[in-house]
């Protein structure tokens, strides 16, 4: 399957990098230069209001990546509401104005559902992933926008990812010490 923003890798039992076992992530961007993803299913102990001054809503921080941790980024579903946010999928954007975001959402004009706030990013030197996905470190699926929201800070959406191809279902029950079988 071609690498191409928008789409989810979902980490094989394989992958021993300790900051993305059993994660799925969300590619945002993929160019000559690299890639970009956010982790989905990880999310922090911090609120956003603890980060940033003149928050008055208590969104959670998700662990995108080890990347730019000292940054937060954001996707969200609220289109061209935002100007300069870049659409990854039909209807799922990222970035745009901070400004118009907490207006938004310090007003109650939107909720919080539709933005998902993220410490940090996953990234990829050009070539980098595609020799990750041919060592089986990763699978490359499609995704919709509303299920990227909807993606829960746990690692069942990492196992339903796995079952969801039948080709790696039984990936899905794999063991973390399988050296202790």
């Amino acid at each position: 399957m071609n690498i191409e923003k928008g789409k989810i890798l979902t980490a094989t039992p394989f992958l021993e990098d300790p900051f993305f076992r059993k994660t799925v992530v969300l590619l945002a961007d993929f160019n000559a230069e690299g890639t970009l993803g956010f982790i989905m299913n990880r999310v922090t102990n911090l609120k956003l209001a603890d980060l940033l001054e003149g928050i008055h809503f208590d969104a959670d921080i998700y662990y995108g990546g080890p990347v730019g941790n000292e940054s937060v980024y954001y996707l969200h579903t609220l289109g061209d509401k935002l100007t300069d946010s870049v659409e990854i999928l039909p209807g799922l954007f990222w970035g745009g104005s901070f400004e118009q975001l907490k207006t938004l959402l310090n007003t109650g004009a939107e909720s919080e559902d539709r933005v998902r706030f993220f410490a940090g990013y996953s990234g990829w030197d050009a070539g980098q992933l595609e020799d990750e996905i041919e060592a089986k470190s990763w699978i490359v699926g499609k995704t919709k926008s509303r299920e990227v929201m909807d993606i829960k800070p746990d690692e069942e959406i990492w196992r339903l990812k796995l079952k969801a191809d039948s080709e790696y279902a039984i990936w899905s029950n794999f063991t973390d010490t399988p050296h202790l079988n």
